[in-house]
């Protein structure tokens, strides 16, 4: 029976059977090579629970039941612990990753046994929007089969892969290769989503050694997993079970770091019978590497090599005094063992250093083993002591490329630094860090954290929950000694760092631990930012400094007062927030400002519709507006005359859009000459609401407060006003065409994924002329605010077509058929196009202006730069843009992949698909959230 015959399931079955249920903390301490060979759910820690879970999923290959019921039933018995929306979608990444490891597993043992007819294997995605890019660029390459490098990329190897292997026989392979790509099919490519182009491309088996060697395709793109993805399940050749043997070969080059781990594996327990050790077949004390017969190096802070303390301080030898502001010395006791022993500044600050080494230890720092003892006269602490030279002696003598290393090695645990406010990391002198006889450095001083300085004086006020220190400590300005360490660091490179650790294991007093724990949520929900800022395409600083207003609007509690939640009534684009309240605090006087309804009198959508076509024309340079908009709106001027005439709300309401109409004219008159005729945003006319007192400075909008908060910090919100205002008038109007020139200059998107109207030099003299009457940095700094205070609305709210999970958003967008048609693109398929910087869209109504093909996008939140929600005149309480029944959001839309759903007159768009992105039909791929998604 060759593979292409149905596989048998007997073999996931008994993999999945056989993966013994163990804790998160279990989990997280194995190796890498390992993780895959076990089972947890994280949010779960009841054996009996976890094991219910495993049953349900092994029931699937078992063929005693379905995909869809054993999906509902392990999100039942995961929703008390971890909520429905979330226990649905980790039901999901269960099911895929453990039952298609399962067959994938069984698939590889099978083919390998058939090598001799199939000797090539060919990588195939499942070619649809939700592939990611790596994955995609596999499509259709050829590798030997059996090749090393199917250790890597033999699927699934990353959360949520489906991709496949596909067997090739000899003259298989070659006719593939020689059929290649029809010169038809390579000019249709262009059409298509790259992650449904297949390139076929066969390699010799020392080319596929170079590509698995520097983990990358020839054309640059990268075949990293996910930090969070065990090794593929399949690393023995004809089996399902692991070779710890052939994985332990692979820390030959690290023993210590096995060491460490071997003797943690004999103490963590997977049941009340059995250790890890036991379970990877080392047994109980039991170590595969042979003693070492030399003076061993210093050892890392996780070594296993077990430090033997006194029993007490008292009668150790003083060798010499060590120096420092808290007077340590170097003591030896009676075995020649040496210590560095310390009283401290005072006994509380003495005590929170040693719980600081602990905690750094705790995150992977090298950081000298602590013990402390309380005694008659105070607690003192003794430490290992590490032969060394302190960090600026080894500075003076370093070549650039040691100096290089031993910074790179400090920067992989800064996030710990900025979670301890430890400001004195470094040292005044350079001498808080000493590196080993290895070039290892060692933080030996740590009494700078937490509630403390160096010198013992309490922070007060500035030991809090919100981590500045992630940007001090890299400023040569407010920190000199720590910036020459860290200055080099990116904040995504920090970023990277945190997304792979946990402090979920960490031990500290409750006050300690509270403030521990904001300050991680701040550091983690900053480096999430800051990664998808990356990913998204927008520049490296530009992302720092959007991070860094993130904190700017939580530490001035703008952030904390955001909606949790925004409701609609059905076929209403009027918000309400959790409490009922319209508008929460997005826009002013929340109960008296009407969101624009519906309106019932005959003249308004005539109004409205003569003004659109103006703006439109006007802000795009040409003068050919819609004459039968305009002269529909005129042809009301007699009836408003005779109302104007009357009394009363109806004598208002004509004299009301009588003006209007004045200035209609006005602006097709100036069109006709060939001149701009822009026109104010129109409003419906409405009965006056009674007046409202001024409101005290606590009833500010948020707006109102953001515009002082951009005050303080450089920004002139007038330039946010600009900017809205024309965007509302049309998305090419001048002001319109400076944001769009502005996020160009802070993003990394070729020219040719970008649609410019009129030429990209038009819109840079846009926003060079902005600039020019508010101010450079002041422009800068407003738009940079506002798009930050954005990314805390999504990412706090609550509302209809928002994915909070995915942080993604499903926006609605008509475009004109003439650029689809351009493109190939067809209805109901997916596709890109290249498309402006600040686009206009709908996330709950369909809206049109200028098309009626609509198109339907996974916006990912970075993208997202403003929406209607939000007043554009700061306690005005009017709409974001124009009108609030167009729903205006505006985003960086570029080149992404959206669905062509069709013609809104033939085709019915849902605006009620839901808060799951994955139910969207619309391609996922280019979001970052969808390619690394939580661990199961």
């Amino acid at each position: 029976m060759f593979a292409f015959s149905p596989m048998p399931h007997a073999d996931a079955v008994k993999r999945i059977a056989g993966l013994p249920v163990v804790s998160r903390e279990v989990m997280d301490g194995l190796l890498p090579e390992l993780r895959a060979y076990a089972f947890t759910v994280t949010g779960l820690d009841g054996f009996d629970q976890l094991s219910k879970v495993k049953d349900m999923i092994k029931a699937v290959p078992a063929g005693e039941q379905t995909w869809d019921k054993a999906r509902k039933q392990i999100a039942a018995e995961l929703t008390d612990d971890l909520g429905g929306k979330v226990a649905q979608r980790r039901a999901e990444l269960l099911l895929r990753t453990h039952v298609f490891r399962g067959y994938a597993a069984s698939r590889y043992r099978n083919l390998m046994q058939q090598v001799d007819v199939f000797p090539y294997w060919q990588y195939r995605t499942h070619g649809d929007g939700r592939v990611r890019p790596s994955h995609a660029a596999l499509n259709g390459k050829i590798f030997p089969a059996g090749h090393e490098i199917w250790q890597r990329i033999f699927p699934p190897w990353d959360w949520g892969c489906r991709c496949i292997v596909v067997p090739l026989t000899q003259n298989g392979a070659a006719d593939i290769i020689q059929r290649g790509r029809p010169g038809a099919q390579k000019a249709a490519d262009s059409n298509l989503l790259q992650t449904q182009i297949v390139r076929p491309e066969m390699f010799t088996a020392k080319e596929a050694s170079l590509i698995d060697k520097n983990q990358r395709l020839p054309d640059g793109i990268p075949l990293n997993r996910t930090p969070t993805w065990a090794d593929s399940p399949w690393s023995k050749p004809g089996t399902v079970k692991h070779d710890y043997k052939a994985i332990a070969k692979r820390y030959a080059h690290d023993p210590d770091t096995l060491k460490a781990w071997e003797e943690w594996a004999n103490q963590a327990q997977i049941t009340d019978k059995m250790t890890v050790a036991q379970w990877v077949g080392l047994g109980p004390k039991k170590s595969r590497l042979k003693k070492k017969t030399a003076a061993a190096p210093a050892q890392p802070a996780d070594a296993s090599a077990k430090l033997n303390f006194p029993d007490s301080p008292d009668g150790l030898k003083v060798v010499k005094k060590l120096g420092g502001s808290t007077g340590a010395v170097l003591v030896e006791d009676a075995n020649g063992t040496r210590f560095v022993m310390k009283k401290g500044a005072s006994a509380e600050h003495l005590r929170e250093e040693v719980l600081a080494d602990e905690i750094y230890r705790g995150l992977g720092a090298h950081v000298p083993e602590p013990k402390l003892y309380e005694t008659k006269a105070g607690p003192v602490k003794l430490a290992r002591f590490i032969e060394g030279e302190t960090l600026a002696d080894y500075l003076k003598k370093a070549t650039p490329a040691q100096r290089e290393a031993v910074f790179a090695r400090l920067g992989e645990h800064f996030h710990a630094d900025v979670l301890m406010g430890n400001w004195d990391v470094v040292g005044l002198a350079k001498d808080n860090i000493l590196v080993d006889t290895t070039g290892v450095p060692w933080r030996i001083d740590n009494g700078g954290s937490l509630r403390f300085r160096a010198m013992g004086g309490e922070k007060g006020a500035d030991w809090n929950a919100y981590p500045d220190e992630l940007w001090s400590l890299r400023n040569a300005a407010k920190n000199a000694q720590t910036a020459e360490v860290f200055g080099g660091l990116k904040l995504t490179d920090v970023a990277k760092r945190v997304e792979a650790t946990s402090i979920a294991g960490i031990n500290a007093p409750a006050e300690i631990k509270a403030v521990l724990d904001e300050r991680w949520k701040h550091i983690s929900d900053i480096s999430t930012k800051a990664l998808d800022m990356q990913h998204d395409g927008w520049r490296d600083g530009y992302g720092e400094s959007l991070c860094r207003h993130i904190l700017g609007l939580r530490k001035a509690g703008i952030s904390a007062d955001l909606p949790k939640e925004l409701k609609q009534a059905a076929g209403s684009v009027s918000v309400v927030d959790e409490n009922g309240k319209p508008w929460d605090g997005l826009r002013k006087d929340k109960t008296a400002v009407k969101a624009a309804p519906a309106q019932t009198d005959a003249y308004w959508n005539d109004m409205l519709n003569a003004a659109k076509t103006l703006n439109h024309h006007s802000g795009t340079g040409g003068f050919a507006y819609n004459k039968t908009k305009v002269a529909a709106a005129l042809a009301h001027k007699t009836a408003l005359e005779k109302l104007a005439q009357g009394k009363g709300a109806k004598a208002a309401m004509g004299q009301h859009y009588l003006n209007q109409l004045t200035q209609i004219e006005a602006a097709a008159k100036a069109m006709d000459q060939k001149t701009k005729g822009a026109l104010p945003n129109f409003t419906a006319w409405a009965p006056k609401p009674p007046p409202t007192p001024k409101p005290a400075p606590s009833n500010l909008s948020l707006m109102e407060r953001l515009r002082d908060y951009m005050t303080a910090n450089g920004g002139d919100f007038n330039a946010v006003t600009r900017w809205k205002d024309g965007q509302g008038k049309s998305s090419w109007h001048d002001d319109a065409q400076a944001k769009k020139a502005w996020v160009a200059r802070h993003m990394d998107i070729p020219a040719k994924d970008v649609f410019w109207r009129h030429g990209v030099q038009h819109s840079a003299n846009a926003l060079k002329s902005m600039e020019g009457s508010l101010g450079a940095a002041k422009v800068d700094a407003a738009f940079t605010i506002q798009h930050a205070l954005m990314q805390e609305f999504l990412a706090a709210t609550d509302m209809r077509h928002n994915d909070r999970a995915l942080r993604a958003m499903r926006l609605i967008r008509t475009e004109n058929a003439a650029p689809l048609n351009t493109y190939g693109l067809k209805p109901g398929a997916d596709g890109s196009m290249p498309r402006g910087l600040c686009e206009s869209s709908s996330p709950f109504k369909v809206t049109d202006v200028h098309g009626k093909e609509a198109v339907i996008q996974a916006v990912p939140h970075s993208r997202i730069l403003g929406t209607y929600l939000m007043e554009k005149t700061p306690g005005a309480g009017d709409c974001g843009f124009l009108y609030d029944a167009e729903n205006e959001f505006t985003f960086a839309a570029g080149k992404m992949p959206f669905h062509y759903a069709g013609n809104i007159n033939t085709v019915k768009v849902s605006t009620a698909a839901g808060n799951d992105a994955m139910q969207w039909g619309v391609p996922l791929q280019h979001l970052r959230s969808n390619s690394n998604p939580q661990t199961p």
